[in-house]
């Protein structure tokens, strides 16, 4: 019956329709795809979205066609939520057990002293630290006295490797990697200290890059320095394997928050790195050597946070490719955008938590943003695509979109584990790309199932 319209009735009916009703109308049929990215009624719909420039009048129609596209995906145009699921975990509340970070996400180890028991989907790993991972009686001494300053207690950091071989221990200013195996002891291990104070403590360890970097997340006198330590994949030393690979590759610094070279911003936290996916899809020739290429990060200006897409090239020079929209309640721009619901500057990141969860999908696709509820506000999630216009048909001046991330979901629970899974499915023949989104809390699980074509 709607074919049967007259075409101009039928494209001026598309201009009264929102941004996801529209991507759903281009997704419907080759013959509405067409009677949809007419030229007027696809400028109409470009301009309805959060644009940091007004978009020029000689831009031809094959730019349309391509910034939509481009647009599609870094707004996450036609993605389907489905609602959050809320389970109870009983372990977290048990005194004895550990929080310990894996491809699973975060699981639960029972501790007796020196003694570990990893209840791991694999089977039960049993193991004993080494008592030279307790700190010295002088910097014991030195951290009591700044914690009661106000400062924060040092606590067992623990984490597995995906191949489930290698457990590290972090507690105060120093790291243990472990073996796993029949008749290793707590001599089977690599050990390196955080370079600095006494007062170095780590607030979190997590395997990356199939098991050649661990994420080390420090907490330098109140302020959080990322150190991603290895020698990462395809690069020197990445041939060996385990503790072997381990005894030089862990005093190697890869990457560290505090040392990358700021450009426009003041200070750098949070950060994380891309994963390496090998030949993109979309972008085949993309590198992958020994140095960081592009990371996530926290920015800090002053009293503003801000997140965004970071690179960095060989010669150790870095750049911001693009930035996250945050809450700017004086921007004239969002304000007339409130009554619409996609646009809503409320749904927006506060750009102002200083306790923010970032991580990544393993395709590098998708970013989750956690800012942890306050006194004065709940928790909220956030997702936000990682498409760049690097990986375009035609490249889209950065400038010209605001990366605007979809609200997930509000949240009561300061949250311990955040990640993103990828999952293949097919649904009539058709590929569809499907993500779960876990988060844990001491008391919770959450998840939310992501679906689009």
């Amino acid at each position: 019956m709607t074919l049967g319209l007259p075409l101009e009735l039928f494209q001026k009916i598309l201009l009264y329709l929102d941004i996801e009703s529209f991507y759903s109308v281009t997704r419907t049929c080759r013959t509405w795809r067409d009677y949809a990215l007419a030229h007027y009624v696809l400028r109409k719909q470009l301009k309805s979205t959060p644009m940091t420039d007004s978009l020029p009048d000689n831009t031809s129609y094959t730019d349309l066609v391509s910034w939509f596209n481009y647009i599609s995906k870094t707004q996450l145009l036609g993605l389907r939520v489905s609602n959050c699921k809320k389970i109870r975990n009983s372990r977290s509340n048990c005194a004895n057990n550990v929080p310990i970070w894996s491809t699973q996400g975060k699981i639960w180890t029972e501790m007796q002293g020196l003694d570990l028991k990893i209840a791991s989907p694999l089977g039960t790993i049993q193991l004993t630290l080494s008592p030279s991972i307790f700190p010295r009686p002088g910097e014991v001494s030195k951290a009591q006295q700044w914690f009661c300053s106000g400062g924060q207690a040092a606590r067992y950091q623990i984490a597995l490797s995906g191949k489930q071989d290698l457990v590290a221990v972090a507690l105060g200013n120093k790291v243990h990697i472990y073996s796993v195996g029949v008749g290793l002891t707590s001599e089977d291990h690599v050990e390196c200290a955080f370079q600095g104070t006494s007062l170095n403590w780590a607030q979190s360890v997590e395997f990356a890059e199939s098991d050649t970097l661990l994420r080390c997340e420090i907490n330098r006198g109140g302020a959080t320095v990322v150190q991603y330590r290895g020698f990462g994949t395809k690069s020197t030393g990445a041939s060996l394997s385990g503790l072997e690979y381990w005894q030089t590759a862990l005093s190697n610094v890869y990457l560290a928050s505090d040392t990358v070279p700021r450009i426009d911003w003041f200070g750098l936290r949070g950060v994380r790195l891309l994963p390496c996916t090998g030949n993109h899809p979309e972008n085949p020739s993309r590198p992958r050597s020994g140095h960081p290429q592009s990371f996530v990060a926290i920015m800090q200006r002053g009293n503003q946070t801000s997140y965004g897409l970071c690179s960095q090239s060989s010669d150790g020079n870095a750049a911001i490719a693009w930035e996250v929209a945050y809450q700017n309640k004086s921007t004239d721009e969002q304000v007339a955008m409130k009554d619409d619901p996609r646009w809503n500057p409320a749904k927006l990141p506060l750009g102002q938590c200083h306790k923010t969860i970032l991580a990544i999908s393993d395709d590098a696709r998708l970013l989750a943003i956690f800012e942890q509820p306050s006194n004065t506000r709940p928790g909220a999630l956030y997702i936000c695509s990682l498409h760049t216009h690097e990986m375009t048909e035609k490249p889209v001046p950065a400038k010209i979109v605001r990366r605007w991330p979809l609200l997930l979901g509000i949240l009561e629970h300061n949250i311990i584990g955040l990640r993103v899974i990828r999952q293949n499915s097919l649904d009539c023949g058709k590929p569809k790309q499907m993500y779960t989104v876990e988060a844990q809390s001491y008391g919770f699980n959450f998840g939310w199932s992501l679906s689009a074509y």
